[in-house]
């Protein structure tokens, strides 16, 4: 194998993200395959020992791409780096997008695909997907997709956003919506293979974007995006590619304020967005009529609960809770909007919620926990003429909800009266993190 026909995209002294081609193994299958893989290009590049790992045929292999399918793979340098890196994957704590061409156009422009996959029973290396796990071994996979350009009425381009690293999860879950990836020799169609055909497409079109994870050695958030192949990039006009990196890398951050009801989570989102930050403030969703009381100007979106309970089933809804025989949420494309017009979502809710979000979005997300005394509190919610009984409803749940404020990133005590002190921290914070 020619050192040339792998480039090395990022390196610290524990890890590197190289580019693997299509066609390369990542490492060999079983004793018996002599075949030519990225793990021994690794050994030899990175001078590693054999003893001193677990599988020494697989020494530094961190994850793996199929044999046809390119881009991004993070390799280790040391043992001690390998597991570090792989409790990564194993706890969902990084973020990896994948490219594909693909057949068709997906019924809708974006979504979220949650199946089971399993072996299949008839050709042990091939995978079934299913909605049910019928069999033991089925494993929870979960996608979101994002149609990136319609290229012609036979081909779409893409970006698929894996939550779980399930064996052939992307191209499973591409057929799954009825766009297999051309060039699949295992996950087709007759329409697909005829396409794959007609424009001479020899391997599974998919390419591993971008990576997204901490190194052991920086301890620090790193990002890399591997060059469009060839193969992929001549479908693409000029601007589709430009536009399709500058995407990627500048996803946004998302900021959350949350901690107890009558923390003043509100007043400090309101006085954020003046503070030219590029913050957009979130808007929640909820099926509650809408009174005549409600602002023109509005906080939410009001939508029948009917259609609250659909967005829920198809995944459009990242956390919500019910109150009153109501539903309350946040919708998937509030965020979305925001960050395609290139700003920060800022969101103000309770703790369950902000978890729920942070485990989405992962190292995207910077949460806030606000605090105050519980006089402070018992003092606002008064203001809010709220009755005793919700009022010790409410502090109730404080209880619950202050037992978790280490696990924030930040934590900010917004003292009665001093609400522009809290928001010059916070903007500080902000900044910081930007």
């Amino acid at each position: 194998m020619a050192n040339n026909n792998i480039s090395i995209l990022y390196e610290d002294p524990t890890c590197a993200v190289v580019n693997k081609p299509a066609g390369i193994l990542t490492h060999a299958v079983n004793k018996k395959d002599k075949s030519v893989t990225l793990a021994q290009w690794w050994a030899k590049k990175a001078n590693l020992s054999n003893k001193t790992w677990r599988e020494p045929s697989r020494a530094g292999i961190v994850h793996r791409l199929d044999r046809d399918t390119s881009g991004a793979i993070v390799l280790a340098k040391n043992a001690t780096a390998l597991v570090k890196l792989q409790n990564q994957f194993r706890n969902h704590t990084l973020e990896k997008k994948y490219i594909a061409l693909v057949s068709g156009v997906p019924a809708e422009t974006r979504g979220v695909i949650c199946t089971k996959i399993a072996r299949n029973k008839k050709k042990r290396t091939k995978k079934t997907s299913s909605f049910l796990g019928l069999t033991s071994d089925a494993r929870e996979a979960i996608s979101e997709y994002e149609l990136i350009k319609k290229i012609d009425k036979n081909i779409s381009l893409m970006q698929f956003t894996i939550k779980t690293g399930r064996t052939h999860q992307v191209r499973l879950h591409a057929k799954t919506i009825g766009t297999p990836i051309l060039g699949d020799q295992d996950y087709n169609t007759k329409i697909s293979r005829k396409i794959s055909l007609d424009y001479n497409i020899n391997r599974q079109m998919l390419h591993a974007l971008l990576l997204r994870f901490e190194s052991p050695q920086k301890k620090a958030n790193i990002s890399v995006i591997a060059p469009l192949p060839s193969d992929i990039g001549k479908f693409l006009p000029a601007p589709v590619k430009k536009k399709l990196e500058h995407k990627v890398k500048d996803d946004g951050k998302i900021f959350i304020l949350t901690g107890p009801s009558g923390v003043g989570k509100g007043s400090v989102a309101s006085a954020l967005v003046e503070e030219n930050l590029s913050l957009e403030w979130i808007k929640t969703l909820t099926s509650r009529p809408q009174r005549p009381d409600d602002r023109a100007k509005s906080r939410r979106f009001f939508v029948s609960k009917d259609k609250f309970k659909k967005m829920l089933n198809e995944g459009e809804i990242l956390e919500y809770n019910i109150y009153n025989n109501n539903y309350y949420g946040t919708p998937r494309y509030a965020i979305s909007d925001a960050l395609k017009k290139r700003k920060h979502p800022l969101l103000d809710i309770d703790v369950n919620g902000a978890r729920a979000i942070k485990k989405i979005y992962n190292k995207q997300v910077v949460v806030i926990f606000l605090k105050a005394t519980k006089d402070e509190i018992v003092t606002r919610l008064h203001k809010r003429k709220m009755p005793d009984k919700v009022i010790n409803q409410r502090l109730a749940i404080r209880q619950k909800e202050i037992r978790l404020e280490e696990n924030f990133d930040y934590l900010v005590h917004n003292k009665q009266d001093k609400l522009s002190d809290t928001v010059s921290r916070i903007k500080k914070i902000i900044l910081r993190e930007l």
